[in-house]
């Protein structure tokens, strides 16, 4: 029978262990700092991203109707003009889109609350519908400059919830677009 020297007997040892336990625990740390800082950056990204195109959409609406305007309203039924409510005159259309001579309708933009609204006032032999519709949500801004026939929209809006960056910071994304439009009718 042989006898077996614990000298010359490799293993692990509880240093090596150790060391090897905390170069994993680092990694691993690591691993979930850049994880969520990630997520972070996709979650604000994505905010952003949803924020600038709501805006989009609106200044689409907007840069339409203002190009279709024959003039700027001072008032119409309850709504007066000012920096948050712009009324615009637009010619009305038949079944055909054909413009209706001497005919108009009336689109009025508004801030009511934190939200913009779209509200289409239809002559009575228009093909236009009547309606009112919510353009942007969790707007905190919305302002209209006239100067001539251009109309200058700005319009802010932000996320409804924030979003936590890192511990106890949070921001709740914001993002402002300016718009230029010149009446064509006009």
């Amino acid at each position: 029978m042989k006898k077996i020297n614990l000298k010359e007997k490799q293993g692990v040892v509880l240093v090596e262990l150790l060391i090897a336990l905390a170069i994993v625990l680092i990694a691993v740390t690591a691993t979930i700092s850049l994880f969520t800082m990630f997520q972070t950056s996709f979650q604000l990204g994505s905010a952003y991203l949803d924020i600038h195109s709501d805006l989009r959409i609106a200044m689409d609406w907007i840069t339409k109707d203002a190009r279709w305007a024959k003039r700027f309203m001072t008032f119409y039924t309850t709504y007066n003009d000012s920096a948050t409510c712009k009324i615009l005159e637009i010619p009305s259309i038949d079944a055909n889109k054909n413009v209706i001579d001497d005919r108009y309708d009336y689109v009025v933009y508004r801030l009511n609350g934190t939200n913009v609204e779209r509200r289409l006032f239809r002559d009575a032999q228009s093909s236009r519908l009547p309606e009112t519709r919510t353009i942007v949500r969790n707007c905190s801004n919305l302002a209209f400059a006239t100067s001539g026939a251009i109309l200058t929209t700005t319009i802010t809006a932000r996320r409804a919830s924030m979003i936590s960056i890192s511990g106890a910071a949070r921001v709740t994304p914001q993002e402002t677009l300016v718009s230029r439009v010149k009446l064509r009718n006009m």
